[in-house]
């Protein structure tokens, strides 16, 4: 009982101990000076970034119009604004200044502002998400980590706290495994994440800016370093048998998650991060079970008895722990129920929670072959070990599923979605319908979405799109509409870049001899 009680006091203090910061948005630009999209005279000496929560800047590149860019200095003071000094421009024509930045929740986000200097011209190709290759390389730390801590930490502490002790067969290998995997994920991805921050690819992986960055930029380094600290703390507990490191290890891990990421960080902070660290325990403890239980229930005699008994008793307590935290977790993050489908936050969350109903099934059945294998039956314990196998699968790649949420937006930090602009472009008889998603300065998509004569629906032999603001001498930007069918019309990709009026201009060539242009006026939102 002092242990136990020990062990809830050491869990306390280190949640006392988790930083007091509150992030109620993922962070995102909310404005800069000079405006997206702006076209000016000359080219700025300097530009302003605004956010809606205070974020750091970790790199800056500035794009000429012919390809070639510069880098920018990034102050590393944590602002709402940053003023930024740019590289001399000498080029005319549409520059880019692309952002990475780490909002409170510790999570890279990038960006791009678009200027012109003298004229408009085509818009410099610039990524700003994380590349690819690191992306997948960040997944993968990630998996580990969960690995490591699910059935490493996981399995050392249910043997040392319900399971007497006893290492059954080849287990002890399989779980140092899992905890070496972990180690070597939370390591890589201290510098995963400071590639990430700088948005730079694998090849400055040797640098130690890029690792220091990583390490002491973010709350993600934090949760690495608790991580491998709680590896280490369980290898330590199945060498020595010790329950306090057991304790230390499982309170180590539940910290690690309730000190970074898109949940932890949420307000209200007093409700999310104690659900994450009951979530991550809870989910901890059950599948941490698994290998240990179907190890005893390969071997003969009663040595499955007391640890199932046990697993049973308790597992209904940690289901209620853990269906009731991701409840909370759930609510705030999505914000709605159509957030499920219409986000990928909330599709991640979709594939997660299948996999783990498929688990709790599995688990059912386990449950109906307690009390046969506990009996000794050969053939239920052979059941019970195949269903806990498949059990184990399922749950893996329940982790691999988590692993995808580092890459998407909660859907709690999406602006509202902007509904589509309408236009009805008319002359005399002649009429056309064109929807534009969505109606902000920037990039965009127009349909042209039916042409009629009359109450006639047509299909003229070509259409022309002609997009022009003549009041600043933007434009015209003209493409020829092609064909999905017979009836319908392909999108047309367009990037406009600046906010107001402009003038939509649609030329059909009905046949061979007559010809009809339509026009309307289309309205665009800041960007």
């Amino acid at each position: 009982m002092r242990l136990g009680s020990a062990g809830i006091a050491l869990l306390a203090l280190f949640l006392a101990l988790l930083p007091v910061r509150e992030a109620d948005a993922h962070g995102s630009l909310i404005s800069s000076e000079p405006a997206d999209g702006l076209l000016l005279d000359a080219a700025p000496g300097e530009i302003v970034l605004t956010f809606d929560e205070a974020t750091e800047l970790t790199a800056l590149r500035l794009t000429a119009p012919d390809g070639s860019y510069r880098d920018a200095a990034a102050a590393s003071d944590r602002l709402v604004s940053h003023r930024v000094t740019l590289p001399r421009a000498t080029l005319q024509g549409t520059h880019v200044l692309s952002w990475r930045a780490v909002s409170e929740d510790g999570h890279p986000i990038g960006g791009a502002v678009v200027f012109s200097v003298g004229r408009v011209s085509a818009e410099p190709g610039i990524e700003a998400a994380t590349p690819r290759p690191v992306a997948w390389a960040l997944w993968l730390a990630r998996l580990a980590v969960a690995t490591g801590t699910a059935f490493g930490v996981g399995s050392a502490a249910f043997l040392l706290l319900a399971g007497g002790g006893r290492w059954p067969g080849n287990l002890r290998p399989i779980v140092a495994g899992a905890l070496t995997a972990g180690t070597a994920g939370a390591v890589a991805s201290i510098g995963l994440q400071g590639l990430d921050l700088a948005g730079a690819g694998l090849d400055r992986l040797g640098d130690p800016a890029i690792w220091s960055a990583g390490l002491w930029r973010t709350p993600q380094g934090t949760t690495a370093a608790l991580s491998a600290i709680a590896f280490i703390a369980a290898g330590l507990s199945a060498a020595r048998r010790a329950k306090p490191f057991a304790l230390i290890a499982l309170g180590l891990s539940g910290v690690a998650f309730a000190a970074s990421g898109h949940a932890a960080l949420a307000s209200p902070r007093w409700l999310m991060q104690p659900a994450v660290f009951l979530h991550a325990i809870a989910m901890t403890l059950w599948l941490g079970a698994l290998l240990p239980l179907a190890a005893l229930a390969r071997e003969s005699g009663d040595a499955l008895d007391a640890p199932l008994r046990r697993f049973s008793e308790l597992i209904p307590y940690g289901l209620a722990i853990l269906l009731g935290s991701g409840l909370a977790l759930a609510l705030v993050q999505l914000g709605s129920v159509p957030a499920l489908w219409q986000s990928a936050y909330g599709q991640v969350f979709l594939l997660k929670l299948a996999l783990l109903a498929a688990v709790l099934a599995l688990a059912l059945v386990n449950r109906l072959l307690t009390s046969p294998a506990r009996t000794g039956d050969p053939a239920a314990r052979r059941r019970l070990v195949a269903s806990i196998t498949a059990e184990t699968v399922l749950a893996f790649g329940a982790l691999g599923a988590v692993g995808l949420w580092r890459f998407t937006v909660p859907a709690r930090a999406l602006p509202p979605p902007m509904p589509d602009a309408m236009l009805s472009l008319t002359e005399g008889a002649f009429s056309a319908r064109i929807r534009v998603r969505p109606p902000r300065a920037g990039k965009l998509q127009l349909f042209v979405e039916e042409v009629r004569e009359g109450t006639t629906r047509l299909v003229p032999k070509e259409l022309i799109l002609t997009v022009e603001k003549p009041s600043f001498g933007l434009g015209p930007f003209r493409k020829t509409v092609a064909r999905n069918d017979a009836r319908t019309f392909a999108a047309l990709d367009m990037f406009l870049p600046m906010d107001g009026i402009w003038v939509v201009m649609l030329d059909l060539l009905i046949d061979e001899y007559r010809q009809v242009s339509l026009r309307d006026m289309l309205t665009l939102n800041a960007a």
